[in-house]
């Protein structure tokens, strides 16, 4: 239970210290109005310096315990003191190289060195006005001496981009980070104090006037001009309030006033020089109500401008008997109300704008293209390998089938030959006798052919005869059946391998030995063989010679009627 409350828990801590005090309040995260759950301030002792990270963050865990703030989401309110402001007006660029170019502006206006700077900027029309800073300036106080402001700057090409630059060092924000760490608090934010000033003053009073803002501290006062809520000027100066037990430095002291009203008026003349045709319309201040009146009616006679106080009590929710300290806490409750706006409030030194590294980004988008071609890949293995196994059962699925099917494809082949054989068995046998008689009806033995009346002819007949002899009768030698197919072999003798047969017209044509048994028999029957073999015979007329003839041929229709 209590880590699901430590997740879901949005609370803030918002803080601003000096040398003398911390401010805080914890306010509950969410958009709207703030919700302040508590608002406390403490002295620091003397005995603890607030230069030393590791005593005050030790000092400080101990104070946030007491009011249950130990260990919360932390902003912290950067000094004025602290920061360098310069108005910047530079050429369009990218986004990705507008920090590289802020830094390289930046190394000819800077009183330290570029390298040991934390640089965060802004874009004029981002600071909440219709009208960019018009200037500015004051930089950090020096012994109590403000600086004084710079000349006012050339108005820029309508082209440029106009920015508002912070430098602070680095060192200043290891100090913060290092406190935060020691007090056991997880840092979230690091502001500029004037703007949150700035924004606890726009929230407060929609104004468009120029207002001369005084927010007096116990050790250091930040003093704003804001026109139409832009920030145009802004510097510190080394006045301090009193503590609310020194009866010799009381609020109503003239030594006191004096030093602020001095201030002041070198504030106001700064920003005149800076400003072109600047006048200021009213006074706002921000103190310790014991005071507040005091000062706001003092500055009001001198500039002869309305004076106000003010009071955020109004704007956010707070319990009524800590609404009359609520004037002092201006900074921390414009830290707090920026933080939870949905567009983040300019200036964030603990996460600053920086240069992009080209090369890591070409890195990066070369590692994106890889890793796009990667996963590509990997999508195209996968869907192949999906499209595979989808294929691969369909093939055993189909194998399956077929295996399901090869016994009734065998008992189908059995049925067919069965069939075969039973009209094998139903036809007819063939007559033989007939057949036989028919083939040698075919072969002539010992014909002559008859002599014409002309004399070359019956020469030539007569020179044919002496040449041919008969060719006997053939025999059946044997008789085979074989699934419904008849095979008969013939054999028979011829004089000299020379027969004769009659072509179509009835007349003897010689057949040139057995190979030409074959041409006659093709169309009647499919003949597996003729072959032929000479053999002795004592005959004079074949000069003791025969030629042996055995004929294969396959009768597998019957020839009864043909």
């Amino acid at each position: 239970m209590g880590l699901t409350l430590k997740l879901f828990n949005r609370e803030i801590l918002a803080l601003d210290w000096d040398q003398r005090q911390v401010r805080a309040i914890a306010a509950q995260a969410g958009t709207g109005r703030l919700s302040v759950k508590r608002m406390f301030s403490e002295s620091v002792p003397q005995t603890v310096s607030t230069d030393d990270p590791g005593a005050f963050g030790v000092w400080l865990r101990g104070v946030l315990a007491r009011h249950g703030c130990a260990g919360a989401r932390t902003l912290v309110a950067l000094p004025r003191d602290r920061v360098v402001l310069k108005n910047l007006s530079v050429p369009p660029v990218p986004d990705e190289e507008l920090a590289a170019l802020v830094q390289f502006q930046m190394q000819k206006e800077l009183p330290f060195a570029a390298n040991e700077a934390v640089i965060d900027y802004t874009v004029g029309e981002h600071l909440g006005g219709s009208e960019g800073p018009a200037g500015v300036n004051g930089g950090a106080a020096s012994n109590g001496a403000a600086a004084n402001g710079s000349p006012p700057p050339v108005a820029p090409a309508a082209t440029n981009t106009e920015l508002l630059v912070a430098a602070t060092r680095r060192e200043v924000v290891d100090y913060y980070t290092a406190v935060m760490e020691r007090a056991g608090l997880t840092a979230a934010r690091i502001g500029l104090r004037c703007f949150c000033n700035l924004r606890t003053l726009r929230t407060c009073l929609h104004d468009d006037a120029c207002l001369l803002m005084v927010d007096v501290g116990p050790a250091m006062t930040e003093i704003n001009v804001v026109r139409k809520g832009t920030l145009l000027f802004s510097r510190s100066a080394s006045v301090q309030a009193a503590r609310p037990d020194s009866a010799h430095d009381a609020p109503e002291s003239r030594e006191f006033m004096d030093r602020l009203n001095l201030e002041v008026l070198r504030s106001v003349q700064a920003a005149r020089a800076t400003v072109s045709g600047l006048e200021v319309e009213g006074v706002v201040v921000a103190a310790p109500m014991r005071m507040a009146r005091p000062i706001a009616d003092l500055l009001s006679q001198r500039l002869e401008v309305p004076g106000r106080i003010l009071d955020p009590s109004e704007s956010i929710h707070l319990p009524r008997k800590q609404r009359e300290q609520a004037g002092e806490f201006s900074a921390v409750i414009g830290l707090a109300m920026g933080h939870m706006d949905k567009a983040q409030p300019p200036f964030d030194f603990l996460h600053p704008h920086k240069p992009v590294d080209l090369n890591a980004r070409r890195r990066r988008k070369k590692l994106l293209v890889g890793g796009a071609v990667a996963a590509g890949l990997l999508l195209c293995i996968v869907a192949n390998a999906v499209a595979y196994s989808i294929s691969e059962g369909k093939v055993n699925r189909k194998d399956g089938e077929l295996a399901k099917l090869k016994p009734k494809a065998k008992a189908v082949r059995d049925l067919a030959d069965q069939v075969k054989a039973v009209t094998a068995r139903a036809q007819p046998d063939p007559e033989w006798l007939t057949e036989l008689e028919r083939l040698n009806q075919m072969w002539v033995a010992g014909a002559e052919p008859q002599p014409t009346t002309a004399p070359e002819d019956l020469a030539a007949w007569k020179e044919l005869r002496d040449f041919h002899s008969g060719i006997h009768v053939f025999h059946v030698a044997a008789v085979h059946k074989d699934k419904g197919e008849w095979t008969i072999t013939l054999e028979g003798l011829a004089d000299n391998g020379y027969v004769r047969v009659k072509d179509e017209k009835g007349n003897m044509v010689p057949m040139d030995r057995v190979t030409l048994l074959r041409e006659k028999l093709k169309d009647l029957y499919r003949v597996n063989e003729v072959a032929g073999r000479q053999i002795p015979v004592p005959d004079r007329r074949s000069e003791g010679r025969q030629t042996r003839f055995t004929i294969r041929i396959i009768q597998d229709q019957p020839v009864k009627g043909r």
